[in-house]
């Protein structure tokens, strides 16, 4: 059972552009604001992204896959 890579890239660019959005232009910083949108290629298409939310749904998978006995830490 693959992971969904497309719903993983979306969720970090949702992640990124909520970071970027309430570090700078949140915190009247709209000059470091623009020039980060520079430098990370940030579309304004990207700005969308402040209105949804992230999909984790592949996190239960990942759970599901390991079970508590997998973890087996030495302890000294």
């Amino acid at each position: 059972m693959l992971l969904d890579v497309e719903k993983i890239e979306t969720n970090i660019r949702i992640r990124n552009i909520k970071l970027l959005f309430s570090h700078t232009v949140l915190r009247f910083r709209f000059f470091s604001g623009w020039r980060l949108c520079r430098q990370l290629n940030f579309k304004f298409s990207d700005l969308l992204y402040l209105f949804k939310k992230g999909d984790y749904s592949y996190r239960q998978q990942i759970t599901e896959r390991f079970s508590v006995s997998d973890f087996h830490f030495k302890r000294k």
